[in-house]
């Protein structure tokens, strides 16, 4: 049977797009894993093997053989991201800097886009419709570089919340902006509807918000709930997918450009409301970004013109250093004048302010959307291509050192202490902790919550097991845990989701009873607080009959007065503002300085 006419080319295209993504899978996952393994934001990984697969290198992947298909995808990759996004917001976090967070997300934003704008049109030459998309294009912030660069580094809470949701919000607003700006573009006569546009995005910045609270509202009150009854652990994240896409696409229909703002906000609803299966949720939207986000990183990085960057580049690095160098250290600047943020933190936000996914996916959607103006557009997506490799590449290798260099890098034993366990002897822990480094109790019972708040303790009432509260607890700047519990089983399930948010080296098991009356073992891998003579059950029945107490004393401890044996819990750091916990008498045994101990009169300890 003879092939109809233009099947076969047909087939092969297919062929080619199907390679061209596959490819691109592969290397951004394999990019993704690198990354995971040397602790580093992957942009760097996904951007040189773009580069390297596509037409400036190999030529294997090629964007082009998608056709308009890329568009499509580019829009599903944005909404995933934003509504991830939204998911890892929290109330509490913006609670730490309020004024700051909303300096940023509106001088900032407002300086940004005008100084990108300029930079467009006396550097590159861009005509000043698009130069102004530019401009609201280099307002979009990196999420994809954030995000793993305060999971790798300890910064203070303050500086955490500023860097979390500007990039979340930035990225919002920008490609909302970015959408008002594209129409801009191709208007006939702009100048006479800019009111219309104004109006236009203030309806989306409304209506989106709204859309979204109820599309989180749906989803947490009768999606979940209906979900939860199949018990079926994966199925919560593929429902919480697909109404998120949903809410994108509605809202988008309903209001044009308000998707973006429904999606994010339909996430921070939802993560607001709590769901028992809120970590599942979170789990499955980790795994979907990380391949969505690698594979359209290494698609989009294949776009770039090699003629067009060979002969351009001086003046596009010339814009992407304006943008870093001069134009984000002023927004800044200008936005956290005023604010109680010190002038270490602000520096470190003005110098490290890298773009992600979501703004080069934003220029590339225009690229596709603006094929009349061919050479304008590439040149704009190249130079977009310009920033994201320079600034993600430096807050990638220079923001650890720039955090030690400027001293916003938090000492781990400076970190505050997550203590599960509400008993005599937690408590008395927790008064003598207080002293040197934030503590906070993580317990479900409402009672108890209140009668600690009561007494002037610091208390998160929610669910134990729920992986969430220790992730919003770590963003909060608490990056340790102990578990206390007199429940050893307890303590044994507590710490496998607490290390997986926090780090296996930040979280300690303890001795809840003795070993030979043990009922669960511990989870491997995880260390053991205090020395081996120390019994969690036996120390609180002590401490609440009044034999035992946590005192500060002298390193090493030796003998108190009376005959009262004592056991080093925290060695103090010299300066008095951290603590490290004692695993074993002999890691303070030689060492001057101060600890925090366990006293108990009469004969407590068997050794």
């Amino acid at each position: 049977m003879r092939e109809a006419p233009g099947t076969g080319i047909v087939a092969s295209m297919e062929l080619h797009a199907l390679g061209s993504v596959s490819l691109a899978l592969v290397l951004g996952v394999t990019g993704y894993i690198f990354a995971k393994r040397l602790s580093l934001p992957a942009i760097l990984f996904y951007l040189l093997a773009g580069l390297a697969a596509g037409p400036l290198g190999a030529g294997l992947v090629r964007s082009s053989d998608l056709g308009d298909g890329l568009l499509p995808l580019v829009e599903f990759a944005v909404a995933i991201i934003l509504f991830e996004g939204g998911l890892l917001l929290s109330t509490r976090g913006f609670l730490q800097a309020p004024k700051a967070i909303a300096r940023l997300l509106s001088v900032t934003i407002a300086i940004t886009a005008a100084g990108g704008t300029l930079l467009a049109r006396f550097v590159l030459g861009l005509s000043w419709d698009i130069a102004l998309l530019f401009g609201v294009m280099a307002v979009v912030t990196g999420p994809s570089v954030i995000g793993p660069l305060l999971k790798s580094l300890s910064f203070p809470p303050r500086l955490r919340a500023l860097l979390h949701w500007e990039s979340i919000w930035g990225d919002v607003i920008g490609v909302v902006l970015s959408a008002v700006a594209l129409k801009f573009a191709s208007l006939a006569d702009p100048a006479t509807q800019a009111g219309e546009l104004a109006t236009g995005f203030l309806l989306a910045l409304c209506a989106g918000a709204a859309l979204g609270a109820l599309g989180g509202l749906f989803l947490s009150r009768m999606v979940l709930p209906l979900v939860e009854t199949l018990h079926d652990e994966g199925l919560p994240g593929v429902a919480a997918f697909a109404v998120a896409m949903g809410t994108f696409v509605l809202s988008g229909h309903l209001v044009p450009n308000s998707g973006p703002i429904a999606v994010a906000v339909a996430g921070f609803f939802l993560a607001h409301q709590k769901p028992r299966t809120l970590a599942a949720i979170r789990h499955f939207k980790d795994q979907l970004a990380a391949i969505v986000v690698g594979t359209l990183f290494v698609l989009l990085s294949a776009t770039v013109d090699p003629g067009l960057l060979a002969a351009q580049w001086p003046r596009m690095l010339l814009v992407a250093a304006g943008l870093g160098i001069v134009v984000r250290p002023v927004a800044v600047a200008a936005a956290l004048a005023g604010t109680e943020v010190p002038a270490r933190e602000r520096l470190y936000a003005a110098v490290v302010s890298p773009r992600g996914i979501v703004c080069l996916a934003s220029a590339a959607y225009a690229g596709l959307v603006m094929p009349s103006r061919g050479h304008e557009a590439v040149l704009m997506l190249d130079t977009i291509f310009m920033v994201v490799l320079l600034s993600g590449s430096w807050a990638t290798l220079m923001g650890g050192p720039l955090a030690s260099l400027l001293k916003v890098r938090t000492p781990p034993e400076t970190s505050g202490i997550i203590l599960v366990g509400l008993n005599p002897f937690s408590r008395a822990v927790a008064r003598a902790l207080a002293h040197h480094v934030p503590v906070v109790f993580v317990d479900p019972r409402a009672d108890r919550c209140e009668e600690v708040r009561t007494q002037g303790e610091r208390v998160f009432c929610a669910e134990v097991l729920a992986e969430d509260i220790y992730e919003e607890a770590f963003n909060e700047g608490y990056g340790r845990l102990l578990c206390l519990s007199r429940n050893d089983a307890l303590n044994m399930l507590v710490a496998g989701p607490a290390a997986r948010q926090m780090g296996a080296g930040h979280v300690w098991q303890s001795r809840a009873v003795r070993p030979e009356k043990a009922f669960a073992q511990e989870v491997q891998g995880l260390p053991l607080a205090f020395p081996p003579e120390l019994v969690i059950g036996e120390a609180a029945d002590a401490v609440s009959e009044g034999r035992g107490r946590v005192e500060e004393l002298g390193c090493p401890p030796g003998e108190a007065p009376g005959g009262a044996k004592v056991v080093p819990l925290f060695r103090v750091t010299h300066d008095g503002r951290g603590v490290q916990v004692v695993t074993d008498a002999a890691d303070v045994a030689g060492t001057e300085g101060r600890c925090l101990c366990y006293l108990e009169d009469g004969q407590a300890f068997s050794g």
